[in-house]
């Protein structure tokens, strides 16, 4: 049903070059973002400045 009610947009790179076959890079992109924030967040603990 999903695939039915998007399938233009699930199959837009077969169409579109610029479109990425996988959203590899966008999950990358957000899990580097949370590591970032989770090691700021170490670096405040650590330096005593969540008091």
């Amino acid at each position: 049903m999903r695939f039915q009610n998007s399938r233009a947009d699930v199959l837009r790179f077969l169409t579109e070059p610029d479109v990425p076959f996988t959203n590899n890079q966008a999950v990358r992109i957000a899990s580097r973002r949370v590591h970032d924030l989770q090691m700021m967040k170490c670096k405040q603990k650590i330096s005593g400045g969540f008091r």
